[in-house]
């Protein structure tokens, strides 16, 4: 209520009073009003929550979905990443390839001509440990640069066996270099062509071959007859599409990082989930077999504690091995999809359900990887863009216990209405916070507000707010709101209703009114016997209604003087 509406509710008495008595005008300056006391009611909150949209808000990623059978929730939590780039592992770098060919024994004056054909075989070997076929360039260039180091005419061609076009023909180029210092040269862009370092003469890999045919015919005005035929193949920059072969290459990825949302407000939490699970969707874009290990998988929580994740029991051909090997399907044809397979940690096989007591935030592994297997087969094959991608996907039935799980959040730069800027106010002037919450979640809610002060940058606490009234021999509180009662299934059966009121001082809200910003707590227990698992349902809400008491006195004589 403004000002203006208040002055004229105080008038409207005076405006009946001067209908039915007269007095001198001039002794209007002279009236006095009696102080009034006011109250005012404003509703403020009158809505429902369901746990679904509470943990929804706690991340992108974080969704709360229905088990279709039993109807309880169950928290999903997703994340994706893409490791073991092949442009990162399997890099072609620049080679170069230097012949020198010569007559055997030198030439001699008078010989008129000579003729040779040389094939030469050089190592190329790509990544060591791997038997490179093929491969199929995308980009990058080769230079060619013959020199004629002879004073004797040289005509030819060279045969590059191992570079090849669409065609599947070897590059060929004929040379006519007429003296000393003469050269032929040829820039040839990579794109379209492929590299074969298969040799079938004897059936080995990683081979560069050439073949060179020339004539030299004699200069009898030479001032010399020695010399050589300097040959240049420099590859530049080259990039692939595809590489064929056998591989046999590990390596291991620096950690990387699942976030789980659900649980970036816990202070501290004692918790139990019945079966929470973890499972990793594969898709392997590798055309070559493919195992995944761990030399770490372990979990943090808010209060930097760190849990490791292991193994227990025996493990099934779709349980995460943790300390052993994981074999993960590969691609059959490079136009085929990526290939996918699934792995799950859960309770039955892992130590997963007691992580979960801690509320972990955040999942830390590092995965160590081996490309390839101890067979012949030199038909494997790898794609640039070839990579390990997978999803996880946390699932978490909300079925289970908590003695303790206290949030914290900050709520910045609160606006409150300023009362005391109100001289009309008396000191007599009291807020009162009334709830009234009906709640048919399992679960009891503590809560408390700390409002801070800000100095230089350092919070410091000022006023604080317990929604609480009665007093817990633990931690000194009871629940602001009551959980439902639940039946011996764990499910919440009949709402309860809550109310509370909280009454603050003119001075006492002026306190609060000096702090720009609230820090809230909640903590969060089920309801139920001790450590009874219960279940949180897509039927279960909270509806909370707020309103704000105002009362105090006003002094009518403020607004006539």
């Amino acid at each position: 209520m403004n000002k203006k509406m208040i002055v004229k509710c105080l008038w409207l008495p005076l405006l009946a009073l001067s209908m039915t008595a007269c007095w001198d005008p001039s002794d209007y300056k002279n009236i006095y009003i009696e102080p009034v006391h006011q109250s005012w009611v404003f509703p403020v909150v009158n809505s429902s929550i369901t746990f679904k949209e509470i943990v929804e808000r706690s991340g992108t990623n974080t969704t709360v979905e229905t088990d279709p059978a039993t109807g309880v929730f169950i928290i999903v939590s997703t994340d994706t990443l893409h490791i073991g780039e092949a442009s990162d592992q399997f890099q072609l770098t620049g080679s170069s390839f230097n012949y020198n060919l010569a007559a055997p024994g030198g030439l001699i004056p008078g010989f008129g001509t000579f003729q040779a054909s040389e094939s030469i075989n050089r190592d190329y070997e790509i990544s060591a440990g791997q038997e490179i076929k093929t491969i199929y360039c995308e980009s990058g260039e080769m230079v060619l640069d013959i020199v004629n180091n002879y004073y004797h005419p040289v005509t030819g061609m060279i045969t590059v066996k191992s570079l090849k076009n669409n065609a599947n023909q070897a590059y060929s180029r004929n040379f006519y270099l007429g003296g000393m210092g003469s050269n032929s040269t040829d820039n040839r862009p990579l794109n379209g062509y492929t590299i074969d370092l298969y040799n079938p003469s004897d059936q080995t890999y990683n081979i560069f071959m050439i073949q060179v045919d020339f004539t030299i015919t004699e200069n009898t005005s030479a001032p010399t007859y020695g010399g050589s035929l300097n040959i240049n193949i420099n590859f530049n920059n080259p990039g692939y599409e595809l590489m064929t072969g056998k591989f046999n290459k590990s390596f291991s990825i620096a950690d990387q990082f699942f976030f789980f949302s659900v649980f970036n407000s816990t202070i501290m939490a004692e918790q139990y989930f019945a079966n929470p699970s973890l499972g990793l969707d594969f898709d392997n874009s590798y055309g070559a077999p493919l195992t995944l290990g761990f030399h770490k998988f372990e979990v943090t929580n808010n209060q930097n504690e760190v849990i490791p994740l292991y193994n227990i029991g025996t493990l099934g051909p779709n349980d995460l091995n943790l300390s052993g090997t994981n074999i993960i399907p590969h691609m059959n044809n490079p136009n085929d999809s990526p290939a996918k397979t699934s792995f799950i940690l859960n309770a039955s096989n892992s130590n997963i359900d007691q992580v979960f007591k801690k509320a972990p935030n955040k999942f830390i592994f590092g995965p160590d990887f081996t490309i390839g297997d101890q067979t012949n087969n030199h038909n494997y094959f790898i794609k640039r863009n070839s990579d390990i991608s997978f999803i996880s996907n946390f699932n978490i039935p909300l079925n289970g216990w908590a003695t303790t799980h206290l949030l914290g959040d900050t709520l910045m730069d609160v606006q409150w209405p300023k009362l005391s800027e109100n001289a009309w106010l008396t000191e007599d002037f009291r807020v009162t916070i009334q709830f009234r919450i009906t709640n048919s979640l399992p679960l009891n809610i503590r809560f408390k507000a700390v409002c801070l002060n800000e100095n230089n940058g350092v919070f410091e606490e000022g006023y604080n707010l317990v929604f609480n009234e009665e007093v817990d021999p633990i931690d000194g509180t009871v629940p602001f709101v009551y959980s439902a009662n639940v039946n011996s299934d764990g499910i919440a059966v009949d709402p309860q209703t809550s109310s509370l009121s909280i009454n603050l001082t003119k001075d006492e809200y002026d306190q609060i009114v000096s702090s720009p910003h609230l820090l809230f707590f909640y903590r969060l227990t089920t309801g139920g016997e001790l450590e009874q698992s219960i279940k949180v349902l897509s039927t279960n809400a909270m509806n909370v209604q707020m309103i704000l008491h105002f009362s105090g006195t006003i002094n009518p004589n403020d607004f006539i003087k």
